[in-house]
């Protein structure tokens, strides 16, 4: 089997609705249940599906990211 990438890269739209929270930590937490583990990195469990050398997902907004790191 050929490896992929380890981490996938998302951009986020650059807009955000009135009174809602914008990217960061408060917006990442309303749409994921993660616990945080860093300054911009974060946990989420549960995708067992996913293959072993998988490890997360770079969200990028505006020269800014958050890490979303997933654990078996």
């Amino acid at each position: 089997m050929k490896k992929g990438a380890n981490f996938l890269i998302c951009r986020i739209p650059t807009w955000s609705a009135a009174g809602k929270p914008a990217f960061g930590t408060k917006w990442l937490k309303q749409i994921f249940p993660v616990k945080k583990i860093g300054d911009k990195e974060f946990q989420i469990e549960g995708y067992e599906k996913l293959p072993n050398f998988f490890q997360g997902v770079y969200l990028i907004k505006n020269r800014r990211y958050l890490l979303l790191r997933f654990w078996k």
